[in-house]
């Protein structure tokens, strides 16, 4: 497959060691041996060592290396664990992601460890809000693409072989309540009112560097309708591609290399109301980035705002840090000369932007920079990775970005113009040490010492998930008990958690619950009904403000309604 990364796991955290052959074309478990030669040049190694969970990623991955040949690994620590460091011939044992040069059969030793650390002691209880939940349509599934994914159904119902991975579901506010959903292997569906899927573009056939792997937040990662796409017919895409001759108008900092582009596309259908696309696209900008993971992520408009009024029909687009603190570069985030770790903001009709394909909102806080090395597109900054976005169609109409945490923390945000969110000296409401040991923040400072940042409105800990999963202030009709309830989740686990939004203040985590689901009048949870402990849950919300459950594991698109 194109671009195809090798990763490994470790099944438990009882498991010390497991020696993983990057020969195999596969996600690496219990057991794994060397493939005979097939070319000449030099076979690379992993083991991972330690009783924590992990997984490491080698960019570019083939099975026998030539001489000289540079490769990325990155270890990812799981749910309450952390990676304690590399041992073998790598530049920097500590980093997170590293480059080395491969010489001659190499084997490189990653430890992850469970963390002993629980910066929230309290857990999160079952609320006494019960909702019911049914299938709503079913997303074909898309493991064709993946040439080396497992036959065993067993090994693919671990949840990293998704049967389709379907991160978004937004609406098309055309009126024929018509859904689209967003497969990150390439491919987005038209779902109807009644749940009726129709294949609508296939991108990954369209763009020839495209590339999915090493999953994450590779492949087709976001989708945002234009307000006006019932006459207009125009939508925008975000999707990774690997690097070619064409250069991006965002840049890695001095000292890292990029490996990934990330392409921010605007589509014109010639018919809105087909079910189809035919039309014409045109690249808006190129984020060349140093990693396939935080790169551009969500983007969206604000729903609230009608023509005419001010911010109408401004593109916002969540930027990751590009693993920069990873890769032992943390002063490249939070400067106004990065990109990385941002909240964008941009006029995509405009062209007084670099390369002349946007524009810069005036009203930006940074339109009128104090030197030319700004980036006037930033709205707001100090993000990890900014994963999902959405705004309170009620009540203080605030906009939501949920940030994906390091090694201890997730959190929601109020985003507000020209704020500092803190990353990556704050994970959550801790303290971090960006030169440091990252799966060790300490408490809160007081008084604090950079009273400038601007701290989560939600925040939960590792005891209870592995990665937030941003979600939508409930504004429906269907369960009016939620009414005014920001409704989110777990991404691993796939547990929908609640926090109301009148209590929503920076610096002041508010309540969380768990909500408590039902189905053919039995209490269930969504890691049951999909079959799997891992769910991979993304929502997503229509027009009319009932949500969605998502679910890559399974490719199910499941809704909330009334319990019976």
């Amino acid at each position: 497959m194109k671009g195809a990364a090798a990763q490994a796991c470790v099944p438990n955290r009882h498991h010390t060691a497991l020696a993983v052959a990057l020969s195999l074309s596969s996600l690496f478990w219990a057991t794994a041996s060397a493939s005979p030669p097939v070319a000449p040049g030099h076979v690379l190694s992993i083991r991972l060592e330690g009783d924590g969970r992990g997984r490491v990623t080698v960019e570019p991955r083939l099975e026998r290396y030539p001489p000289g040949t540079v490769v990325t690994l990155t270890a990812v620590a799981s749910g309450t664990n952390v990676f304690r460091g590399w041992s073998g011939p790598v530049p920097h044992p500590r980093r997170m992601s590293v480059s080395l040069s491969i010489e001659r059969d190499t084997e490189i030793v990653a430890t992850f460890m469970a963390s002993r650390l629980d910066p929230i002691p309290a857990r999160i209880q079952p609320g006494t809000i019960v909702a019911g939940i049914e299938e709503f349509a079913r997303i074909p599934a898309s493991l064709d693409r993946v040439p080396d994914a497992p036959a065993d159904p067993a090994q693919r119902s671990r949840g990293y072989y998704p049967a389709a991975r379907i991160n978004a579901l937004k609406p098309l506010n055309d009126g024929t309540g018509r859904l689209v959903v967003s497969d990150q292997r390439g491919l987005l569906y038209l779902v109807s009112a009644r749940g009726e899927v129709t294949p609508f573009l296939d991108l990954g056939a369209l763009r020839p560097d495209f590339v999915d792997w090493p999953g994450l937040t590779a492949g087709l990662n976001a989708v945002a309708i234009a307000p006006d796409f019932a006459t207009s017919g125009r939508f925008y895409t975000v999707h990774t591609e690997r690097p070619a001759s064409r250069r991006g108008v965002f840049r890695p900092m001095p000292g890292q290399v990029p490996v990934a582009h990330f392409v921010l596309t605007a589509w014109t259908a010639e018919a809105p109301s087909a079910n189809r696309f035919s039309g014409s696209s045109r690249e808006v900008l190129r984020l060349e980035a140093p990693e396939f993971q935080h790169g551009l992520q969500d983007i969206g408009f604000d729903p609230n705002l009608r023509s005419g009024e001010p911010g109408f029909g401004m593109l916002y687009v969540l930027v990751g840090d590009g693993t920069s603190v990873w890769q032992g570069f943390p002063g490249n985030i939070d400067r106004p000369d990065s990109i990385f770790g941002t909240v964008l903001r941009i006029d995509p009709d405009g062209r007084d932007a670099p390369g002349g394909a946007y524009g810069i909102p005036p009203d930006n806080p940074r339109a009128a920079p104090a030197s030319g090395r700004e980036f006037r597109e930033i709205w707001a900054s100090g993000f990890r990775n900014p994963h999902k976005m959405s705004w309170d169609r009620g009540g203080t109409r605030s906009m939501l970005v949920s940030d994906v945490g390091e090694s201890n923390l997730e959190e929601v945000n109020v985003v507000l113009p020209g704020r500092r969110y803190g990353w990556p000296h704050r994970e959550g409401t801790w303290v971090t040490d960006p030169l440091g040991d990252l799966g060790q923040p300490t408490p809160p400072v007081v008084p604090d010492d950079r009273p400038y940042l601007t701290y989560p409105v939600v925040q939960f800990d590792h005891d209870e998930g592995s990665a937030v999963s941003g979600g939508f202030v409930y504004r429906g009709a269907v369960l009016p008990e939620l009414a005014g309830v920001y409704v989110f989740g777990d991404l691993g686990r796939g547990r929908v958690l609640l926090a109301r939004a009148s209590e929503f203040v920076p610096g002041k985590p508010a309540a969380i619950t768990e909500l408590q689901l039902q189905s053919r009048g039995k209490r269930t949870t969504l890691a049951e009904l999909v079959g799997s402990p891992r769910v991979d849950l993304h929502l997503g919300a229509d027009a009319a403000g009932e949500i969605y459950l998502l679910s890559k594991t399974d490719g199910v698109i499941r809704r909330l309604v009334r319990s019976k």
